[in-house]
């Protein structure tokens, strides 16, 4: 009989590292982190990599490329610090490792809205700009969008027969007409409305 000794050696070690496209992060803003795999100086390209935050799994068997990375993004991340960890499966001949890595996600930033206008008074009918300025702190505010809102505006509609408001029946009125300008301007209105407002107190029979 012969004999044969068989030699199993143990696998090879591996290191998990751990990288965030933004650390703090703003809530709601999209994050990415990369888990880099590598034995020594060579990167892994077997077995797949899963993303937990404390005890909820974010993503699991997420695949190795070429260069040993596998990338998780999101943009739920909640407000605080989250301790994250990447665990790493390990392959054929290597081992399973992992990595803790910290998140810290702001909430969002304060900003500051200043309206001014470029004409205030101005003449009816004259064209006017207003500029919203937006900051958030000493910095301009480039995302986002600004919504320009007139605010409910009671203007009174003078009586004349040509531009402002008569009587159906000037003897006997039982309706109020607007002509010209201010019934064009009415209809213009996407919330226009007309309030009668009596000049003297109601009779009560």
């Amino acid at each position: 009989t012969g004999s044969f000794t068989q030699t199993v050696s143990a696998p090879a070690a591996t290191t998990v590292v751990v990288t965030s496209s933004a650390n703090p992060a703003v809530q709601g803003a999209s994050v990415t982190l990369t888990a880099t795999v590598a034995a020594g100086s060579t990167p892994m390209t077997a077995g797949t990599v899963s993303f937990t935050d404390g005890t909820t799994v974010l993503a699991t068997g997420v695949a190795l490329s070429s260069t040993g990375k596998a990338t998780f993004t999101s943009s739920t991340l909640t407000t605080g610090v989250h301790l994250l960890t990447v665990d790493y499966t390990g392959a054929t001949g290597y081992a399973p490792s992992s990595a803790s890595f910290t998140q810290t996600v702001n909430g969002p930033a304060s900003t500051t809205t200043t309206l001014t206008s470029s004409v205030n008074p101005s003449a009816y009918g004259a064209a006017v700009t207003l500029t919203a300025t937006v900051t958030s702190g000493t910095s301009p505010v480039t995302a986002g969008t600004v919504t320009f809102t007139e605010g409910t505006t009671t203007t009174e509609v003078p009586k004349n027969s040509s531009d402002g408001w008569r009587y159906d029946i000037p003897s006997q009125p039982t309706k109020v007409i607007l002509v010209g300008g201010w019934c064009d301007r009415v209809k213009q209105a996407s919330e226009g409305k007309v309030e009668v407002v009596l000049g003297c107190a109601p009779k009560v029979n």
